[in-house]
Protein backbone atom coordinates (compact mmCIF):
# COMPACT_ATOMS: atom_id res chain seq x y z
CA UNK A 1 0.00 0.00 0.00
CA UNK A 2 2.35 2.31 1.15
CA UNK A 3 4.34 1.51 -2.59
CA UNK A 4 1.46 2.70 -4.33
CA UNK A 5 0.86 5.73 -2.42
CA UNK A 6 4.75 6.46 -3.29
CA UNK A 7 3.91 5.55 -6.59
CA UNK A 8 1.29 8.46 -6.98
CA UNK A 9 2.69 11.11 -5.01
CA UNK A 10 6.16 10.64 -7.55
CA UNK A 11 3.26 10.46 -10.34
CA UNK A 12 1.72 13.90 -9.17
CA UNK A 13 4.95 15.59 -8.97
CA UNK A 14 6.02 14.72 -12.66
CA UNK A 15 2.13 16.53 -13.85
CA UNK A 16 2.65 19.65 -11.72
CA UNK A 17 6.02 20.21 -12.72
CA UNK A 18 5.35 19.36 -16.70
CA UNK A 19 2.09 21.71 -16.15
CA UNK A 20 4.73 24.31 -14.49
CA UNK A 21 6.87 23.92 -17.29
CA UNK A 22 4.33 23.78 -19.90
CA UNK A 23 2.89 27.01 -18.79
CA UNK A 24 6.53 29.13 -18.10
CA UNK A 25 7.47 27.70 -21.94
CA UNK A 26 3.11 28.99 -23.36
CA UNK A 27 2.82 31.95 -21.13
CA UNK A 28 5.74 34.47 -23.33
CA UNK A 29 3.88 33.29 -26.82
CA UNK A 30 0.31 34.31 -25.06
CA UNK A 31 1.62 37.56 -23.96
CA UNK A 32 3.17 38.71 -27.15
CA UNK A 33 -0.27 37.52 -29.09
CA UNK A 34 -2.04 39.06 -26.95
CA UNK A 35 -0.58 41.42 -24.72
CA UNK A 36 -3.73 42.91 -23.58
CA UNK A 37 -3.24 39.99 -20.13
CA UNK A 38 -0.84 42.32 -18.82
CA UNK A 39 -2.55 45.32 -19.38
CA UNK A 40 0.09 46.17 -22.24
CA UNK A 41 -1.15 47.20 -25.67
CA UNK A 42 1.34 46.20 -28.77
CA UNK A 43 4.31 43.90 -29.39
CA UNK A 44 7.03 43.55 -31.19
CA UNK A 45 10.18 41.47 -32.49
CA UNK A 46 13.51 43.50 -31.69
CA UNK A 47 15.49 43.10 -35.51
CA UNK A 48 18.19 44.84 -34.24
CA UNK A 49 20.80 45.25 -31.86
CA UNK A 50 20.98 49.11 -31.24
CA UNK A 51 19.24 48.81 -27.68
CA UNK A 52 21.63 45.94 -26.87
CA UNK A 53 22.26 44.88 -24.23
CA UNK A 54 19.22 45.91 -22.99
CA UNK A 55 16.92 44.99 -25.32
CA UNK A 56 19.04 42.02 -27.96
CA UNK A 57 17.79 41.06 -31.27
CA UNK A 58 15.76 38.25 -30.87
CA UNK A 59 13.81 39.43 -28.13
CA UNK A 60 10.18 40.87 -27.87
CA UNK A 61 9.61 44.12 -26.34
CA UNK A 62 5.62 44.48 -24.68
CA UNK A 63 4.20 48.36 -25.39
CA UNK A 64 1.42 49.93 -23.30
CA UNK A 65 -0.11 53.38 -24.90
CA UNK A 66 1.88 56.11 -22.59
CA UNK A 67 0.82 59.49 -22.47
CA UNK A 68 3.16 61.53 -24.31
CA UNK A 69 3.30 64.25 -21.21
CA UNK A 70 4.47 61.47 -18.79
CA UNK A 71 7.45 60.42 -21.19
CA UNK A 72 11.01 60.82 -19.00
CA UNK A 73 14.38 60.95 -20.00
CA UNK A 74 15.26 57.41 -20.15
CA UNK A 75 12.44 55.92 -20.72
CA UNK A 76 12.41 53.46 -23.12
CA UNK A 77 9.86 54.23 -25.99
CA UNK A 78 8.64 52.50 -28.99
CA UNK A 79 7.46 54.92 -31.84
CA UNK A 80 7.13 55.31 -35.65
CA UNK A 81 9.68 57.18 -37.45
CA UNK A 82 7.19 57.82 -40.98
CA UNK A 83 4.28 55.87 -42.89
CA UNK A 84 5.13 52.19 -44.07
CA UNK A 85 8.66 52.22 -41.51
CA UNK A 86 8.82 49.56 -38.61
CA UNK A 87 8.16 50.91 -35.40
CA UNK A 88 11.52 51.53 -33.62
CA UNK A 89 12.38 51.24 -29.79
CA UNK A 90 15.13 52.85 -28.37
CA UNK A 91 15.75 55.35 -25.19
CA UNK A 92 14.61 58.99 -24.89
CA UNK A 93 17.74 61.10 -23.84
CA UNK A 94 15.53 64.48 -23.97
CA UNK A 95 12.37 65.63 -24.23
CA UNK A 96 12.13 69.45 -26.60
CA UNK A 97 9.11 71.31 -26.58
CA UNK A 98 8.87 73.74 -29.23
CA UNK A 99 5.84 75.89 -29.95
CA UNK A 100 3.56 73.66 -27.44
CA UNK A 101 4.83 70.52 -29.58
CA UNK A 102 6.55 67.60 -27.70
CA UNK A 103 9.26 66.15 -29.33
CA UNK A 104 11.72 63.22 -27.71
CA UNK A 105 15.30 63.14 -28.83
CA UNK A 106 16.03 59.21 -28.77
CA UNK A 107 18.96 57.28 -28.89
CA UNK A 108 19.66 53.46 -28.79
CA UNK A 109 22.00 52.36 -25.94
CA UNK A 110 24.55 50.57 -28.51
CA UNK A 111 24.70 53.61 -30.70
CA UNK A 112 26.84 56.42 -29.77
CA UNK A 113 25.21 59.11 -31.08
CA UNK A 114 21.59 60.04 -31.02
CA UNK A 115 19.18 59.22 -33.58
CA UNK A 116 18.64 61.98 -36.23
CA UNK A 117 15.80 63.81 -35.69
CA UNK A 118 13.63 64.58 -32.97
CA UNK A 119 10.35 61.86 -32.29
CA UNK A 120 7.30 63.90 -32.64
CA UNK A 121 4.81 63.08 -29.48
CA UNK A 122 2.16 62.51 -31.88
CA UNK A 123 4.59 59.52 -33.53
CA UNK A 124 4.63 57.43 -30.18
CA UNK A 125 3.12 53.94 -29.50
CA UNK A 126 3.96 53.71 -26.21
CA UNK A 127 6.33 53.12 -23.83
CA UNK A 128 8.16 49.36 -22.82
CA UNK A 129 7.02 47.39 -19.73
CA UNK A 130 8.32 44.37 -20.66
CA UNK A 131 10.99 42.32 -22.39
CA UNK A 132 10.76 38.77 -23.01
CA UNK A 133 13.92 36.87 -24.25
CA UNK A 134 14.87 35.23 -27.33
CA UNK A 135 11.35 34.30 -28.21
CA UNK A 136 11.14 36.59 -30.93
CA UNK A 137 13.69 34.20 -32.79
CA UNK A 138 10.69 31.29 -32.93
CA UNK A 139 8.08 33.42 -33.80
CA UNK A 140 10.02 34.67 -37.09
CA UNK A 141 10.57 30.82 -37.61
CA UNK A 142 7.06 30.19 -37.33
CA UNK A 143 6.42 32.81 -39.63
CA UNK A 144 8.42 31.01 -42.23
CA UNK A 145 6.71 28.47 -44.70
CA UNK A 146 9.05 25.41 -42.65
CA UNK A 147 7.91 27.14 -39.67
CA UNK A 148 4.46 26.82 -39.91
CA UNK A 149 4.29 23.64 -41.30
CA UNK A 150 6.34 22.87 -38.10
CA UNK A 151 4.80 24.23 -35.67
CA UNK A 152 1.09 24.77 -37.00
CA UNK A 153 0.57 22.23 -39.81
CA UNK A 154 2.13 19.37 -38.49
CA UNK A 155 0.37 19.32 -34.84
CA UNK A 156 -2.74 19.93 -36.27
CA UNK A 157 -2.75 16.77 -38.86
CA UNK A 158 -1.39 14.77 -35.85
CA UNK A 159 -4.34 15.93 -33.63
CA UNK A 160 -6.81 15.58 -36.44
CA UNK A 161 -4.98 12.17 -36.73
CA UNK A 162 -5.49 10.87 -32.92
CA UNK A 163 -9.17 12.43 -33.13
CA UNK A 164 -9.89 10.04 -35.80
CA UNK A 165 -8.34 6.87 -34.52
CA UNK A 166 -10.37 7.86 -30.85
CA UNK A 167 -13.13 8.08 -32.84
CA UNK A 168 -12.69 4.78 -35.28
CA UNK A 169 -10.76 2.59 -33.41
CA UNK A 170 -13.73 1.08 -30.89
CA UNK A 171 -15.17 0.42 -34.22
CA UNK A 172 -12.28 -1.65 -35.92
CA UNK A 173 -12.27 -2.86 -32.55
CA UNK A 174 -15.97 -4.20 -32.84
CA UNK A 175 -15.63 -5.81 -36.23
CA UNK A 176 -12.21 -7.72 -35.82
CA UNK A 177 -13.82 -9.48 -32.49
CA UNK A 178 -17.48 -10.36 -34.07
CA UNK A 179 -17.72 -14.52 -33.84
CA UNK A 180 -18.22 -16.43 -37.08
CA UNK A 181 -20.95 -18.00 -37.81
CA UNK A 182 -20.56 -21.31 -39.13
Amino acid sequence: MKELSTYMTRQMAVRVAVVVILIAVVAPFVIYAVPQVIGASHSYVVLTASMSPAIETGDVVIVSETDPEAVEAGDVITYVRGENEPPVTHRVVEITTEDGQTSYVTQGDANSDPDSGAVPADNLIGAVVLVIPWIGYVIQFINTPTGFALFVLIPIGLLVISEAWTLLAPALRDTQTEPEEG
